[in-house]
């Protein structure tokens, strides 16, 4: 019997987690604003689907929920951005070998179709910036645009004349006195991400700080060595404690940009646990369902604060009830700082512990009707159930990918 009334009571408890804070619809945030966001950026648009840069690829993306992409421009001879990440057009399409783009008229090379990863000739053909800057526009969000700095006054004249300079970033390696000098000659009126690639903590701290000073919304840091600085958490805090205006950004697309790390959500878990808020992937679709996952979970663990803050524990013992203040403090610290779905699926787990213990405690709640069953009790208890299925079906999926990995690198 005790049994069943401690299932009864935790269902119970669900339902109060489900019932008793709706989340609102809050407004939705705009990348770069400091307000705890995953930024995700799609590099070179869905490329798992579309060829590499193309207008399919980038609208796809989109679609699909990514906060940005990341593109590279080459300028035609007649002064066209086209993007494309090669200027050789032959590395994208063999009938085009040795055709330049910097030495052809757009209209010379914009019916070239472009190839897929699987190496087919698709019917989707270059597509100029102007095309994407549309599409960036029609969903309110952002093109991180690299291969740009030679031509930043030129491109910048461009993003004026097209009133994109909400929409668009450029991201260069340029020294600090560079990227400066071209803010003060615009006014600060263009975006600009910092690219810093190296493993010394005084070279990168005086980039990120310099650049912060500038009012750059994020500096991408890279590093080959899978112990750089750039992974130290004297680096990643001095952009909290300094209160940066700059966030952490960081490719995990590329083993070289992210100290030899795989593209998978393990890795994203670690990165945002050491302070990284903007990453960059070529999974972009396994990207965006993480995040929702995570997203998800840190409403979750709203409602149970709720919950705890509504829980009469007085029928409980001080250990008990120790345990549930404990949950609370440490669902608290998760939610006021950068968090992994990992660390606050742990803090949710310790979280349901605490409950259940309480449970055994009180089953005089459920025997006195303090708690009753409802119909619409009940639907919330379907949801809950639901997500929490999908939350471990969730991580059934990646520690089978774990396995997967560690056969394959046998």
């Amino acid at each position: 019997m005790k049994k069943y009334s401690k299932i009864i009571f935790l269902v119970l408890i669900l339902t109060i987690i489900a019932v008793s804070t709706v989340p609102a619809s809050a407004a939705e945030i705009k990348p770069f604003t400091q307000n705890g966001k995953i930024i995700s950026v799609s590099h070179g648009g869905n490329r798992a689907e579309y060829p590499l840069n193309s207008y399919e690829a980038i609208s796809s993306a989109f679609e699909i929920g990514a906060d940005c992409v990341s593109l590279t421009l080459q300028t035609t001879k007649d002064s066209v951005f086209v993007i494309s990440k090669y200027n050789d057009l032959g590395m994208m399409h063999s009938a085009y070998k040795d055709v330049l783009i910097s030495e052809k008229t757009f209209q010379e090379i914009q019916s070239v179709n472009l190839v897929n990863n699987s190496g087919q000739i698709t019917s989707c053909t270059l597509c100029e910036l102007k095309k994407a800057v549309e599409v960036a526009k029609r969903y309110d969000r952002i093109l991180i645009v690299d291969n740009a700095w030679e031509n930043r006054e030129m491109l910048y004249s461009f993003l004026v004349d097209n009133d994109a300079l909400d929409n668009v970033i450029i991201r260069t390696d340029a020294k600090k006195k560079e990227i400066g000098d071209f803010l003060r000659l615009t006014d600060n009126k263009v975006q600009i991400i910092g690219s810093y690639h190296g493993n010394f903590i005084f070279s990168a701290k005086s980039y990120v700080s310099a650049l912060s000073d500038f009012g750059c919304k994020a500096v991408m840091l890279g590093a080959t060595n899978p112990f750089g600085v750039i992974f130290n958490q004297s680096m990643l805090s001095s952009f909290s404690a300094n209160n940066y205006s700059a966030r952490a950004m960081i490719a995990t697309y590329d083993p070289d940009l992210c100290g030899q790390r795989t593209d998978t959500p393990s890795v994203w878990d670690d990165l945002i646990d050491r302070g990284y808020s903007i990453i960059e992937t070529n999974n972009i679709r396994d990207l965006t369902e993480y995040l929702s996952n995570l997203t998800r979970t840190q409403d979750e663990l709203k409602n149970i604060l709720s919950a705890i803050d509504s829980t009469d524990m007085s029928a409980c013992s001080i250990k008990t009830a120790s345990d549930l203040q404990e949950a609370k403090e440490a669902i608290q610290a998760e939610l006021t700082t950068l968090s992994s779905f990992e660390s606050l699926s742990k803090v949710k787990h310790q979280a349901m512990m605490a409950f259940e213990n309480f449970s055994l405690e009180s089953e005089h709640y459920v025997k006195r009707g303090v708690l009753k069953v409802t119909p619409g009790k009940i639907a919330a208890v379907i949801l809950v159930s639901t997500g929490i299925i999908a939350a471990q079906v969730y991580f059934y999926k990646m520690r089978n990918k774990k396995e997967e990995n560690k056969y394959r690198r046998k």
